[in-house]
């Protein structure tokens, strides 16, 4: 054996204030969600998401965007069609 090459990269675990950090500025970030009416609730890894919008289409939008945010595990959308 000549050498050993190691390209493995450790990312520290993100913690509760940082997913919630980053799920609002993604909700924020999204045109085709008014985050106004959507509450976003961050127990450890899991993200539930409450109250309403005004499409169907708005309320799965916001539920893939808590989904790609790194950290989360687990979404709970409770949003509802006003």
């Amino acid at each position: 054996m000549v050498g050993i090459l190691n390209l493995l990269t450790i990312r520290p675990c993100p913690t509760v204030p940082d997913v919630r950090r980053r799920s609002e500025e993604a909700l924020k970030r999204s045109a085709e969600v008014d985050a106004g009416g959507i509450s976003m609730k961050v127990q450890d890894d899991k993200v539930v998401l409450e109250g309403g919008v005004r499409a169907w289409h708005e309320r799965g939008v916001a539920e893939r965007t808590a989904w790609s945010v790194p950290g989360v595990t687990a979404v709970e959308n409770h949003i509802r069609i006003n």
